[in-house]
C-alpha cells in the first residue's frame, strides 16, 4: 500500500481539501531543491466544517523533503513560520522521519499552509561505509558505484 504524503490526525471535523504547487514556484525547467532562488512549495488548504473547534495536527510523509512551513493568507502571502516536529517513521527500514505540523481551528476556518521543500540532510544509514577489515581505511559506498 502506498504511504500517504499528508495525514489529518487528532480532529475528525478537520478536512484536507487542497493540495498544489504554489502561486509563486517557478514552473521553468526542473525541480532543483538546491537552487535558493526558486523554492519549490506545496500549499495545503485545510478548514473544520462541523462549525467547532479543533486541534489537528498534520502529519507530512518522510518522502517530502519540507524545511519549512508557514501559514499563509489565500494569496499565499506567508504570515508566521511553524513549527515542524520530526518524528522517526516506524514504517521506514532507513529510520526516515516524518514530520508534523499543529494546527489550531476555529469554527469553519479555512487555514492554509505553505511548505517549503528543499533537500534535507542524508539520514545516517545512507552513509554506509565499506570495509574488508576494522584496520583498512573505509570507502565511501557511493564514490566507489560512481568510478
Amino acid at each position: 500500500m502506498p504511504a500517504r504524503l499528508f495525514v489529518v490526525e487528532g480532529a475528525r471535523n478537520v478536512f484536507l481539501e487542497t493540495v498544489k504547487r504554489g502561486e509563486y514556484d517557478s514552473f521553468d525547467g526542473a525541480v532543483d531543491f538546491e537552487d535558493k532562488d526558486k523554492p519549490v512549495t506545496v500549499v495545503l488548504r485545510l478548514y473544520e466544517v462541523f462549525g467547532g473547534h479543533a486541534q489537528a495536527r498534520l502529519r507530512i510523509s518522510s518522502h517530502l523533503p519540507v524545511v519549512k512551513a508557514f501559514t499563509t493568507n489565500l494569496l499565499e502571502d506567508e504570515d508566521e513560520e511553524l513549527y515542524l516536529v520530526r518524528s522517526a517513521d516506524e514504517d521506514s527500514a532507513d529510520g526516515a522521519r516524518d514530520s508534523s505540523i499543529s494546527l489550531g481551528f476555529r469554527g469553519f476556518e479555512v487555514k492554509t499552509v505553505k511548505l517549503v521543500l528543499g533537500a534535507l540532510p542524508p539520514s545516517p544509514s545512507s552513509q554506509k561505509r565499506i570495509s574488508k577489515r576494522s584496520s583498512w581505511v573505509n570507502v565511501d559506498q557511493d564514490q566507489l558505484l560512481a568510478l
